[in-house]
């Protein structure tokens, strides 16, 4: 009996190692990320991407050059009239769809030729894409929508191409299954159901940011702002809701839709729905996550109120959208953690399978 307890442990450690491994990997390439945007320790890095960037721009202009809009190029913004701005930066550049089936392609089992010239091809179908998203942004800045949700649309529209893509590959390639399943050391069934379901869900991350793009999520930012506005009350900070902004007697804190954290609420539920068995367990801790991030949201302003109402300014220079990822990874990482220590059923399931 004692043996089986502890060839049974050993089994969970086996599989729990190689999760713990993508969790700390996800949050890890956030942090990194973070720290890419916001500092020049990776200038060396960035320098590529921005003359890329400036080259793909050069090219918009003079697609353009040949309609009405006649747009004028200063850095990485490209003027639209005299007093229409749009910017770009590396950002838009989706580096991480790049990379991610490069990724596919290499893992395939394939003579290598196939896949160097496969990986290759990638390059180029990624910045025409990128092109044409652009295009679509400036396109769609001039039928109304503002830069957010022109991004939104324009990258919704470049995630499905290579979704289509990648879908199409798998499904000609099917010995990735038996790769991933070597190298993960899961049984190839389970691989398989979750690629697809992995791949469903992407597809929903598209109709998710077309979703961003149409509404504004106004009821929603006065619902955290209202809240807030309570709490402060209970702590005599006096602060009023007018739309999108929180007002005080000193300060005022202004949150568009961007700030919500959506699609950083997707990821982490997508994650619980992929490594959960049970329907009704998985969508109880996903509610339940999602309740957890939206009250640190609510003290994120809280606190953020607090301060600017005292002291006028931020501590450090500390900008809110770094504060709210660094807030929102860190609560993902603990709930992500929680989940696998505690309430995911993935450990019986594939003890089962492995037998």
């Amino acid at each position: 009996m004692l043996s089986i307890i502890l060839n049974f442990r050993m089994d969970i450690r086996k599989h729990k190692k190689g999760l713990y491994f993508i969790v700390l990997g996800t949050v890890l390439v956030g942090a990194l990320l973070v720290v890419f945007r916001r500092t020049d320790l990776f200038s060396f890095i960035k320098l590529p991407f921005e003359y890329t960037l400036k080259s793909i721009i050069w090219l918009i202009i003079h697609t353009l050059g040949l309609s009405d809009i006649n747009p004028n190029a200063f850095n990485s913004s490209i003027y639209l009239t005299a007093d229409t701005l749009l910017s770009f930066n590396i950002e838009y550049l989706m580096k991480k769809w790049l990379f991610f089936p490069i990724i596919i392609v290499l893992l395939t089992p394939i003579n290598q030729k196939r896949k160097l010239i496969s990986a290759l091809s990638i390059i180029p179908i990624h910045y025409v894409s990128i092109y044409f998203k652009f295009l679509i942004i400036i396109f769609l800045y001039n039928k109304g929508f503002g830069q957010y949700d022109g991004k939104s649309v324009s990258s919704a529209i470049v995630y499905l191409i290579y979704l289509l893509l990648i879908s199409f590959w798998i499904r000609t390639n099917p010995g990735i299954y038996e790769k991933i399943a070597n190298l993960t050391k899961y049984p190839q069934k389970f691989i398989v159901k979750k690629v697809k379901e992995l791949v469903i869900l992407l597809y929903v991350l598209v109709a998710l940011k077309v979703t961003i793009a149409l509404f504004q999520f106004e009821p929603w930012i006065q619902f955290l702002f209202n809240t807030s506005s309570y709490i402060l009350s209970l702590f005599n900070y006096q602060s009023c809701v007018d739309g999108l902004y929180l007002f005080g007697e000193k300060c005022s804190i202004y949150m568009e839709k961007g700030c919500l954290g959506i699609q950083t609420t997707f990821i982490f539920g997508a994650f619980v729905y992929l490594t959960g068995v049970n329907i009704r367990n998985k969508l109880l801790y996903i509610i339940s996550g999602i309740i957890i991030i939206n009250i640190a949201n609510i003290l994120r302003f809280v606190f953020l109120f607090m301060h600017l109402h005292n002291y006028g300014s931020y501590i450090w220079n500390i900008e809110v959208h770094d504060m709210f990822n660094l807030l929102v990874y860190s609560i993902v990482l603990i709930l992500w953690i929680i989940w696998i220590e505690k309430f995911t059923d993935l450990w019986k399931y594939l003890r089962i399978k492995d037998k």
